[in-house]
This record gives structure tokens, C-alpha cells and sequence, in this order.
């Protein structure tokens, strides 16, 4: 992993390409950032979703590692998909992410 590769020293965060492993995290992650309730956090950002997203588009899935405590502190996630500006934009987002 190229974190474990940096010294504190010179970085206290770094920015890797998402792995699997790090679904958990993320979940965590999400559910603190967004406030979700007990309730919400039942459906919302399972660990397969993150997985998913990494799987259809690893270039755009990104972790922020806190390299002193090897913790997730931050991602960012991106998703590519067919879009024509002159058709109005519709569907859900479920339907839009394949429902992750």
C-alpha cells in the first residue's frame, strides 16, 4: 500500500486509490459525515455499494489515509455514465448508480 510506504515525517495524510478493505471504513465514514439516523444507516451506503463503485470505475474511487493511525479520514467517488444535455434528466438516483 503507498501509505505505509510514506513517512510521517514528510505526510500526515495521503490520498490512495480505494481498495476493498476500505468499504467499512467508508461506510463509517459516510454515516458520521452525513449524520445518518439508525434508521437511514439500514439502507444507506453499504459496504457493497462502495465495493461496486470500485469495481465499474477504479479510476475514480479515492481514500484519504491519516498515515499516523492508518485511519480513512476522507474519500471522494466518482461515477461515469452516458449523459445527453438535450434530453432532460429524470430517473433516480438508484436507477442512475444501479442502485450502489
Amino acid at each position: 500500500m503507498i501509505a505505509q510506504r510514506l513517512k510521517p515525517e514528510t505526510a500526515a495524510i495521503a490520498v490512495i486509490p480505494a481498495e476493498p478493505t476500505h468499504a467499512y471504513a467508508l461506510r463509517a465514514l459516510s454515516l458520521t459525515a452525513y449524520y445518518a439516523t439508525t434508521e437511514e444507516a439500514a439502507f444507506w451506503y453499504k459496504p457493497e455499494e462502495f465495493i461496486s463503485r470500485m469495481q465499474a470505475f477504479p479510476e475514480g474511487q479515492f481514500v484519504a489515509v491519516h498515515l499516523p493511525t492508518n485511519e480513512i479520514v476522507g474519500y471522494t467517488s466518482g461515477m461515469r455514465f452516458n449523459f445527453d444535455p438535450s434530453v432532460p434528466f429524470t430517473e433516480t438516483w438508484d436507477h442512475t448508480t444501479g442502485f450502489g
